[in-house]
């Protein structure tokens, strides 16, 4: 349920911003985020560290697409918060990714070589896919250089830091 719910987010957020509606991807993600929510939930599952952790990881996501959107790397479509903050569906769609992880791979968090992979190819293909549906513009050539190598070491990064806390007494 929770691979379909978020690549369904990804679709909606995408094709919304395409289509410059830039707050119904957001809303369906986060009635989604709720459905997953609420599922975790009925079958006995805390839900402090998933909600912890996706809103970190939405908060990185926000951060990192912003300074993209700052430095010229990047224009979002449908992005009412422009030239200031990342679009709300990008935002979404971090929000949406960080509960995927952590309520499905959690524990493989420590295997930070593989992120580091599966970030620097899979996080520029999905940022390709989502500017060959029209919903963003790469405006430096080295832009998915620049994105794939920052999340092979943000990644993993981020999960060491959650694994470290995780960790604390």
């Amino acid at each position: 349920m929770h691979a379909v719910l978020y690549y369904l987010s990804w679709i909606a957020c995408v094709y919304f911003a395409y289509r410059e509606a830039p707050w119904a991807g957001p809303i369906l993600t986060l009635f989604f985020l709720l459905l997953q929510a609420l599922w975790e939930s009925v079958n006995g599952f805390g839900l402090t560290r998933p909600l912890l952790f996706t809103l970190g990881f939405g908060l990185l996501g926000a951060v990192v697409d912003s300074l993209w959107l700052w430095t010229g790397l990047i224009t979002y479509k449908a992005n009412p918060w422009a030239p200031y903050v990342a679009a709300p569906w990008i935002i979404a769609l971090w929000l949406s990714f960080g509960f995927y992880l952590i309520v499905v791979y959690e524990k493989t968090f420590n295997y930070y070589k593989t992120y580091s992979f599966l970030a620097v190819t899979g996080v520029p293909l999905a940022y390709w896919l989502g500017v060959k549906v029209g919903a963003a513009l790469p405006l430096s050539p080295y832009f998915y250089l620049i994105l794939g190598c920052f999340w092979a070491v943000t990644l993993p990064l981020f999960l060491w830091i959650y694994n470290a806390l995780l960790r604390e007494p």
